[in-house]
């Protein structure tokens, strides 16, 4: 059913954080080679990006805004961890913040890959394991998409202001394993180093 109420372009305000780079205190130590042995610290880059939804052409920034047009109604939309060329292994972590009134309008599903945090809302992982030696990129919604649930009607959606319209924070962190004899040995555990932080 086509939402024609004008004033209802309901405008989701799905924000994006930008990818927190987190070592830790336990660096991995790389040796390089020359005349003599140097010790560098280890590293770990990642990058969150998603696609411009270009709801206001005249604005040169990301707005990460989505129009609902329809109940039922599938919306694009596409965070993206890239854990970048030359990063350590690492636990590689998401966390999604939705509005409180998120669950009543809307609903997703994690991609494949990533495991549920026990003890913990909406935050997932995975645990990189080896050198990452090229920019390797982790989706982070099923099918990229965000779906309008069933049941939601014109009349609840025409409700919604700029003050009330749903959200989703996509938020990445990602902290070392450690050396051999000094790993993080469980998600929970380098999820505690990463909010410790």
């Amino acid at each position: 059913m086509k939402i024609l109420n004008k004033r209802m372009a309901t405008i989701l305000c799905v924000c994006m954080v930008l990818a927190s780079c987190i070592s830790g205190t336990l660096a991995y130590l790389t040796s390089e080679a020359g005349d003599k042995n140097t010790f560098v610290v280890g590293r770990i880059n990642i990058q969150l990006s998603e696609s411009d939804t270009k709801i206001d052409e005249d604005d040169d920034e990301n707005t990460n805004t989505y129009k609902v047009e329809e109940v039922g109604q599938y919306i694009a939309k596409d965070p993206v961890v890239t854990v970048l060329s030359g990063s350590a292994p690492c636990w590689l972590f998401v966390e999604l913040t939705k509005s409180e009134n998120y669950d009543e309008f809307l609903e997703y599903e994690i991609e494949e890959g990533w495991e549920k945090l026990d003890g913990e809302k909406d935050v997932y992982y995975q645990k990189i394991d080896g050198r990452t030696f090229v920019d390797t990129k982790y989706q982070v919604l099923k099918n990229n998409i965000v779906k309008v649930k069933d049941g939601v009607t014109a009349e609840k959606l025409n409700q919604l202001t700029d003050e009330t319209y749903p959200t989703l924070t996509v938020k990445a962190s990602a902290i070392q394993q450690g050396a051999e004899g000094t790993e993080i040995g469980t998600a929970e555990d380098a999820w505690e180093q990463v909010k410790s932080q």
